[in-house]
């Protein structure tokens, strides 16, 4: 009996109305531990942005439930984002594997070219083979250049329109300018000769094939 008692005076079981809230919100106050009244606090600013921009008080938003119904499913919303979350690495990271059966980079290499009298250019130049007996009709993925060091010297995004043709091999080339990602053109010229001091990783993230995304 005395933990029934205790359920239903807890104010944190209390359902919301629009004439107890304060009340309601007081008790809490006194009674809830200080990580229950956090979660409380996080909640009235979540109802109170909600209902930015709209009729709506804030108060509409907590009207019939108590707060312990919130915490609860708003845990639980949480909760299945995660898993979700997890569900979505997982299917990304096989999509990756897959991806990479397709396209096996033979070599990089890049020359610092004038653009324009003023302006100064990297091109990048990729080797690779289709590893497939299916062209490849489009590809995409983020370049990263390091050096020996490994700090990150450029991160683009690479883009191919052009057809590969099944089991063979293209090479493919790109030009970023000082326009594109100046401080990138400057250190990555320093190096010009170098190339062995530059490392090249390739993130493949899209495929297109027999009109499908991979």
């Amino acid at each position: 009996m005395t933990l029934t008692i205790n359920a239903l005076t807890n104010p944190m079981n209390t359902k919301i109305t629009k004439s107890n809230y304060y009340s309601v919100l007081e008790k809490v106050r006194k009674k809830a531990t200080k990580d229950d009244f956090e979660k409380v606090q996080a909640i009235i600013t979540m109802s109170e942005l909600a209902s930015l921009g709209g009729n709506e008080n804030s108060l509409d938003y907590l009207e019939g439930k108590s707060f312990n119904q919130m915490i609860k499913q708003i845990t639980k919303n949480l909760e299945e984002q995660e898993k979700d979350i997890v569900i979505q690495k997982n299917i990304a990271k096989e999509k990756s594997k897959i991806r990479k059966k397709y396209i096996e980079v033979i070599s990089w290499s890049y020359d610092i070219i004038n653009i324009k009298p003023y302006e100064k250019g990297i091109k990048i130049y990729l080797e690779a083979k289709n590893k497939k007996n299916i062209d490849i009709e489009a590809f995409e993925g983020i370049l990263t250049v390091k050096d020996k060091l490994g700090n990150s010297l450029l991160e683009t995004t690479l883009t191919c329109n052009i057809n590969f043709p099944k089991n063979s091999e293209e090479v493919f080339n790109w030009t970023v300018s000082e326009m594109d990602d100046y401080n990138a053109v400057k250190d990555i010229s320093q190096f010009d000769g170098k190339g062995d001091a530059l490392t090249f990783y390739f993130d493949i993230t899209k495929l297109i094939v027999d009109g499908n995304e991979i």
